[in-house]
């Protein structure tokens, strides 16, 4: 007769082999996950970027045009969010994936946020 824990640290499998302890700690360990969770926001932060970059073309192309308003706040929106998420992926990366983070990404964050500033602030018709 088998213990519980025994069952616990080893289980069988068809084979009858036994999976070691050892093996299933390696594969769901802490260490990694965190460090998938961090590259996950990351991707989550690029995709930000490019949305907002994208939101940027259109406020810059509808200059002039009725939809023009509309295209320039979704690119407010967009650089806002995306300035946002950098400030926080700045603080919850460790260090050293922070400060690559940064090194990365502080030029063209900056370049986005200047490309919205130089934009003129659209007219209230109802104003």
């Amino acid at each position: 007769m088998t213990s519980f824990l025994s069952n616990k640290l080893f289980k069988k499998t068809k084979h009858n082999t036994k999976v070691r302890w050892l093996s299933f700690c390696k594969s769901s360990s802490y260490p990694f996950q965190e460090m998938s969770f961090q590259d996950k926001d990351i991707r989550a932060f690029e995709k930000s970027f490019q949305i907002a970059a994208d939101e940027m073309v259109y406020a810059i192309e509808s200059q002039g045009s009725i939809y023009y308003r509309g295209d320039f706040l979704a690119a407010s929106e967009a650089v806002h969010l995306c300035i946002d998420q950098f400030h926080d992926l700045l603080h919850s990366l460790k260090p050293d994936k922070s400060h690559i983070f940064q090194l990365k990404w502080s030029e063209p964050l900056f370049k986005l946020r200047s490309r919205l500033d130089s934009l003129p602030s659209p007219k209230d018709k109802d104003n």
